[in-house]
């Protein structure tokens, strides 16, 4: 039923409108209610006839109601510029000709409204029944644009009329005439919002609906303001009564006509005067007034020497007929000697308060407090300031300024407390912070002038610094006692006097004292109890010295606390008056019960560190960061070296035990160090012994500690010679073992072939037993082929055969060869790679086939069945990225850093089904060979693993 709201609204604003024309129409007699009272009359139809149309779906009724609404809205607003013009006194606008030209366009208009047959106006009619209820629509004709604007027009007159005549009216008058064109504002900007297709409801027109709102709003200054019922008495009872005097003027300057007060004023009568020229009338009172007379019109001041002297305002004003020619002037005379003497002694009065108001210390300042429509205060305006103000606040130039354009961001509670003081008129003392001045003031305030005018004066000083030291205060106090609190430390004072001891509540609290226990414990029942008997003593021994001597002591001593034993440090100062006489002491005790424990700790620490490293068997010692110099050694670095301790810290440099490549080496890494790029660095060097035989070292070296004489490192060494010629003859040992195993294997690989073809399937049992020794002689000829690389690889003999190549192919056949392995666990390959391929320019691809056939096995080995091994091959930037990932074991996170060393194995991590765990250690040599690299990668255990092989696709040899 949304239509029936529509209906009622648009009925009730045409209800409205016609009780308003009605009692304007009764109050015809005044200026412009005639006038006011049609255009009311008028503006009630186009409601009335929208409210009809909201209830039927009928074209042609709609388009005879859509026509009545326009002719009465134009016509209308023609009848608000006759108003205007009336009640402004303008009588240009009221001639008979101006009117009727003004009509000719809405004359025009009617005419075009209804009898117009083509498209000139509006056409294509049709009904939306889209909405809520039923809407004409139509198409704007091309001339229709233009009488709207005219229309606009003629609602903006009566605005310019009033606006042109403001000054001349009275504040009724302005207060009324701006209701009402304020009111009218409201269908207007209907139209506007309507036309610019600005509604809530496609094709509404809300101005019937806002009119409303116009006739609500003058409706209620009908009641409250009384906008109809300002009767203006006769013109001429008017003047006659007035105080002021009124001198009429001929064009020619002669006095026509006076009043009775003109009359006093110049104490003359209106027939002796009546006819001659005013100057030479007034020339006898004021001999100043020759030119004022020449004037249209003027204004002046003049002091006539009676005694006392008098003062009078003339005003010269002229009277215009219909056709705007001047047929009088008016010459209006108003005594203000009062005034004058009023304002005299005001100025003297000011004068003193200036001067009080100016050299005051305390900054003052005079605001009028502003107030929203629900008499809520909002702001404040500046209306004066002294010196003081600007000293105090920092500001300047502030008269005539709101608070909230200086300080945005004020405080609300200040406008509330100032509000309060304006609307109740009591004087308030109050302490108040602006934060966005970041100052405080101590101000009193009170109510001055009219109570309507809300106007408060304020004298206030400033007190940021006295607050700012108050906060600083507190938060010191507020940091001592936590200060206190967290290092277990009390303070306390001894009267010499009275010999009563005061303490903090840390201090009782130190030894298990409640703090309200009263009364407290003497110095002398602290004996055995709090103290020890001995401490007791020596802390008696001390306050009896330094009440002698005037001077403080610090002790470390026994006590208890609730019967358990602590340590506590106590320190004291005396306190002296003005006469330099000890009249107490004042001091602190602070628990360092665990102080004294870690002390004796690392006390029992350190030694324990001397044996270890004095009786340590690996070599340990302290040297200068560029080693330069021993600066301390365990035994076993002088039995590694050969040296005594005295030679070693006094002779010899432990750079100079090094060879000239290595010192280069080892200059290097240690200024890597000491920036920071290397961190717990092991290296290994060969050191020449006091004997002169060179021994193979590893270092490691430890962190670096930089003293008041300069920066040293510690470093720890092992004398890992006889492990070198071990691994030496070991490798020896595997090649020439990988060698000779090789050959009876090649005959047990042709043998089991042969076995495998006179079998033919024939028995299955021999058919499994054959293929089982040949897996494992495969394997073992792969294992024997990786140990042979590797010995290859330490004795530099391994060349590669590097030419172009395409990576696809390679990756391709080493995923066929790996194929029957996977197989045998029903693993599958998922195959990520490039359509166009990509080619390396020096690459060796039986060695690169071989990286990619280990990682495929390792993947393999460490995948569940069925699992999936994804190989991708992808550009970056200028290498060739090959990733090879498994879902499988994956590799525990400490295992990551020692899964590419030789024999590296690790049960717990990736190596759990055999291998001599020599395959990544050979397949990364072979990526270094390449200029590349070979990383892994994994999320842990049972979160399968991902190794990266890149390659430089330009790789120079």
């Amino acid at each position: 039923m949304t239509y029936i709201s529509y209906f009622v609204l648009l009925l009730m604003a045409g209800l409205v409108f016609l009780g308003l024309a009605n009692y304007a129409w009764v109050r015809r007699h005044h200026a412009g209610m005639g006038a006011f009272a049609v255009a009311l009359f008028l503006f009630s139809a186009w409601p009335l006839v929208q409210a009809v149309d909201v209830l039927t779906s009928d074209l042609s009724l709609k388009i005879f109601l859509m026509k009545i609404g326009v002719d009465t809205t134009v016509f209308g607003a023609l009848a608000l510029v006759v108003m205007s013009a009336d009640c402004t006194g303008n009588k240009r606008w009221k001639r008979r000709e101006v009117i009727m030209a003004l009509s000719v366009i809405p004359i025009i208009e009617m005419i075009l409204n209804w009898f117009s047959p083509n498209a000139l106006f509006r056409y294509g009619f049709f009904v939306d029944l889209r909405g809520p209820f039923p809407i004409l629509q139509w198409t704007n004709g091309y001339l229709f644009p233009y009488f709207l604007f005219y229309a606009y027009v003629l609602f903006l007159i009566p605005f310019y009329l009033f606006f042109r005549r403001r000054r001349e009216l009275s504040i009724l008058t302005t207060s009324q005439f701006m209701t009402i064109f304020i009111a009218l504002l409201f269908p207007l900007v209907g139209s506007m919002l309507f036309h610019f297709n600005i509604t809530p409801i496609r094709g509404f027109n809300i101005t019937p609906l806002l009119s409303l709102v116009t006739g609500s709003t003058l409706a209620a200054m009908i009641f409250f303001r009384g906008i109809f019922d300002a009767v203006p008495l006769p013109r001429e009872r008017i003047i006659s009564l007035m105080k002021d005097g009124v001198t009429v003027l001929d064009p020619s300057g002669r006095i026509i006509d006076m009043n009775l007060s003109a009359q006093g004023m110049m104490e003359v009568s209106e027939l002796a005067v009546v006819g001659r020229p005013a100057k030479e009338v007034f020339a006898k009172w004021c001999n100043d007034l020759h030119d004022f007379f020449d004037q249209e019109e003027g204004r002046t001041e003049i002091c006539i020497d009676n005694t006392p002297p008098r003062y009078f305002d003339l005003s010269l004003e002229p009277v215009c007929d219909k056709d705007g020619n001047i047929t009088n002037r008016l010459l209006i005379m108003h005594d203000v000697t009062k005034r004058n003497m009023v304002e005299t002694a005001l100025l003297k009065s000011e004068e003193r308060y200036r001067n009080l108001f100016s050299m005051m210390k305390e900054g003052f300042c005079i605001v009028e407090m502003i107030f929203d429509t629900d008499n809520k205060p909002v702001d404040v305006r500046f209306l004066e300031t002294n010196n003081a103000f600007d000293v105090q606040t920092g500001l300047h130039d502030v008269q005539g300024k709101r608070m909230k354009e200086i300080a945005p961001n004020a405080e609300e509670y200040w406008f509330q407390k100032l509000g309060k003081i304006a609307l109740q008129g009591e004087p308030v003392r109050f302490v108040y912070e602006v934060r966005e001045l970041g100052r405080w003031f101590d101000a009193y305030a009170y109510s001055v002038g009219a109570p309507e005018r809300r106007q408060i004066a304020i004298v206030f000083n400033d007190i940021s610094v006295r607050k700012h030291s108050e906060a600083t205060l507190v938060r010191k106090e507020l940091e001592l006692h936590e200060a206190e609190r967290v290092a277990h430390l009390g303070s306390w004072y001894w009267d010499a006097k009275t010999r009563v001891l005061e303490g903090t509540d840390e201090f009782w609290d130190l030894y298990g004292i409640p703090a309200n226990l009263e009364p407290k414990p003497t110095f002398l029942e602290m004996k055995g109890k709090y103290y020890p008997v001995s401490d007791w003593k020596k802390l008696r021994d001390a306050v009896v010295k330094t009440l002698k001597t005037g001077v403080g002591y610090e002790l470390d001593l026994h006590a208890f606390r609730n019967g358990k034993p602590i340590w506590v440090a106590t320190r004291i100062e005396v306190v002296k008056n003005e006469t330099g006489e000890i009249i107490g002491l004042r001091g602190i005790d602070q628990d360092i019960t665990e102080r004294k424990g870690m002390e004796e700790a690392l006390r029992e620490s350190r030694e324990r560190y001397r044996s270890l490293v004095k009786y340590a068997p690996t070599a340990i010692f302290e040297m200068e960061i560029g080693g330069a110099k021993f600066l301390n050694v365990n035994d076993a670095t002088c039995n590694i070296l050969k040296y005594s301790k005295e030679e070693l810290l006094q002779k010899i440099k432990p750079i100079d035990l090094m060879s000239s490549e290595e010192q280069v080496v080892f200059k290097d890494r240690m200024k890597k160090k000491l920036n920071g790029e290397l961190e717990n660095e092991q290296s290994e060097y060969r050191v020449r012994r006091k004997d002169g035989e060179w021994i193979n070292v590893s270092i490691n070296m430890g962190e670096i500690t930089k003293t008041k004489n300069g920066i040293s490192i510690v470093v720890i060494g092992h004398d890992i010679t006889d492990l070198r010629k071990a691994e030496v003859s070991l490798r020896n040992f595997i090649s020439v073992l990988s060698h000779e195993m090789r050959n009876p294997l090649s005959p047990i690989l042709t043998e089991i072939e042969l076995l495998k073809m006179r079998n033919n399937d024939a028995d299955p049992e021999l058919k499994e037993a054959l293929d089982v020794i040949g897996r494992q002689a495969e394997a073992m000829a792969g294992l024997l082929k990786d140990l042979l690389d590797v010995s290859r690889l330490e004795r530099g003999k391994i060349e590669l055969d590097k030419r172009k190549a395409d990576l696809v192919p390679i990756i391709e056949n080493a995923v066929e060869t790996s194929k029957p392995m996977m197989s045998r666990a029903f693993q599958k390959v998922a195959l990520s790679l490039p359509d166009e391929g990509i080619t390396m320019s020096l690459v060796d691809p039986l060695r690169v086939g071989q990286i990619i056939t280990n990682l495929l096995s390792n993947a393999s080995k460490y995948s569940n069945e069925n699992g999936v091994i994804e190989v991708s091959l992808v550009r970056q930037n200028k290498n060739a990225v090959i990733k090879i990932t498994d879902h499988g074991r994956g590799i525990s996170p400490e295992s990551l850093d020692s899964i590419f060393g030789l024999f590296a194995q690790n049960e717990k991590g990736c190596r759990v089904k055999g291998g001599l765990g020599v395959g990544l250690f050979l397949s990364r040599e072979l990526a270094r060979l390449h200029g590349g690299t070979l990383s892994a990668k994994s999320e842990g255990l049972g979160k399968g693993s991902e190794f990266t092989l890149t390659l430089p696709i330009d790789h120079k040899d």
